[in-house]
């Protein structure tokens, strides 16, 4: 479950959350990928550019913790434009210290006066344990949803999804 922090205008879910636990020093095994949706976005108002931006909390998710590496910051994307859903996309993360964290993702969106930010999403807590070389697995129902959000237009191939399947996906094995 993640606690989705709810404003009227977005809903954030997290589609591929973080696994429960993670090896420091080791890509996660599969890119954290949220959904941001919106009601009826056709109704008087033009679409906005949104960015979403990762970041680790710690475990209660009160404060910051400068420990997370990646690509941190990822454009909302719509696959569909008849859709009100768009995925926001945090390929190569991972984490330099052991700990327990959260991620949270702030989804801004751009104003006349600058970026504000419009809504946010907590992970649930994670456990990050001392390196090891052991390579983490998908689970099959990430990669039912990986699959699924490939098939909708996420910018990734199906050879990729097989690899992470096998465990030989280079990002696995990125330090």
């Amino acid at each position: 479950m993640t606690r989705d922090h709810q404003h009227t205008e977005y809903s954030l879910t997290l589609e591929i959350p973080p696994p429960p636990t993670i090896f420091s020093e080791t890509v996660f095994p599969l890119p954290v990928i949220v959904a941001i949706s919106t009601p009826d976005i056709t109704k008087g108002r033009a679409r906005q550019y949104l960015v979403a931006h990762a970041s680790l909390r710690n475990h209660t998710g009160s404060s910051p913790v400068p420990v997370l590496r990646g690509n941190l910051t990822s454009c909302v994307a719509c696959f569909d434009s008849n859709s009100n859903t768009g995925y926001a996309v945090f390929s190569g993360l991972k984490i330099t210290e052991p700990r327990q964290y959260m991620l949270r993702i702030l989804l801004g969106a751009a104003t006349p006066s600058g970026v504000i930010i419009r809504q946010y999403v907590d992970s649930e807590v994670f456990q990050v344990q001392e390196n090891s070389p052991t390579r983490h697995r998908p689970t099959p129902a990430h990669m039912a949803v990986l699959t699924r959000l490939i098939a909708k237009g996420l910018d990734m191939e199906i050879a990729d999804v097989a690899a992470f399947h096998l465990g030989d996906s280079p990002m696995l094995s990125r330090k």
